[in-house]
């Protein structure tokens, strides 16, 4: 055997090694103030305290966050005859399989509603899913969701023209700049995309889930409100074109996701053999 190929020989020896070994496990850190999760498609930051919310979301290979408020960038809240965030994070449970990690944020400090987030989020897609409820945690009856801010992002990022929301072929809405989109997906064919400006504070994007609302008597914990965030490389087009795949998500179907055997033709292919 030439020496070349006995060196190519073992480079995939080793990848393989590699790639047994992993399993392509989603890297998730629940350390300090943060929750910190990094598939092999985007990396995510989870803060804790004040207001439980993303403060950063950075696609692979895009140097900046497409996040840029550490403040209240992405949140869920409701007029109660005064403004109510979801709260800061009481618990944190995670659940992980490879490709897979599924974790419950539940919240606290709040006055009226406890609420719950479930996250899942996969490798080998832009893309993770939320399914939020809300619990009526006073004496009184409640209204869910109300408001239209379920949920809201305002990322501190001038985009000026470059965002736009769509109804079809489901409800979505997206911003984007030179070199990746955010963007926000209903499972809810009535939900509304919706462009704000949130105290002054400049542009934002929300979906509003009001037609799914509902009166919660105490205790009474509400149906989910389904959603998915993409974050990827591209702009308005790619935006766009993946809420075919999330819709297919959202009806049950498994999200497309690379295989060991499909990385690894990846990496053989990537490999030149010199005679």
């Amino acid at each position: 055997m030439r020496p070349n190929r006995i060196i190519v020989l073992g480079v995939l020896i080793f990848i393989f090694s590699q790639l047994s070994n992993s399993s392509f496990s989603i890297r998730v850190e629940d350390a300090g103030g943060t929750v910190d999760i990094q598939t092999d498609m985007y990396e995510l930051s989870w803060k804790k305290a004040k207001t439980m919310e993303y403060i950063r979301a950075k696609p692979k290979g895009i140097a900046k966050s497409l996040i840029q408020n550490a403040e209240d960038p992405f949140s869920h809240a409701g007029d109660y005859a005064g403004w109510e965030y979801w709260g800061e994070t009481q618990k944190v449970n995670i659940q992980k399989s490879p490709g897979k990690a599924v974790i419950e944020y539940t919240s606290k400090g709040t006055k009226f509603i406890e609420y719950s987030c479930v996250a899942t989020y996969w490798d080998g897609v832009p893309y993770f899913k939320h399914e939020v409820r809300a619990k009526n945690i006073d004496k009184e009856a409640k209204v869910f969701p109300v408001s239209g801010y379920d949920p809201m992002v305002n990322p501190n990022l001038e985009f000026g023209d470059q965002r736009k929301k769509w109804v079809e072929p489901i409800p979505h809405i997206a911003y984007w700049n030179a070199n990746a989109y955010f963007g926000l997906y209903s499972a809810l064919a009535k939900a509304k995309p919706k462009f704000g400006d949130w105290q002054g504070k400049g542009s934002m994007i929300q979906l509003d889930h009001d037609r799914q609302m509902v009166l919660l008597n105490k205790k009474q914990v509400s149906d989910p409100i389904i959603y998915c965030v993409s974050i990827g490389k591209g702009g308005k087009d790619k935006a766009h074109k993946i809420a075919v795949e999330i819709q297919r998500v959202f009806a049950g179907a498994d999200p497309h996701s690379v295989t060991v055997s499909e990385k690894l033709s990846i990496m053989w292919g990537s490999i030149k053999i010199v005679d």
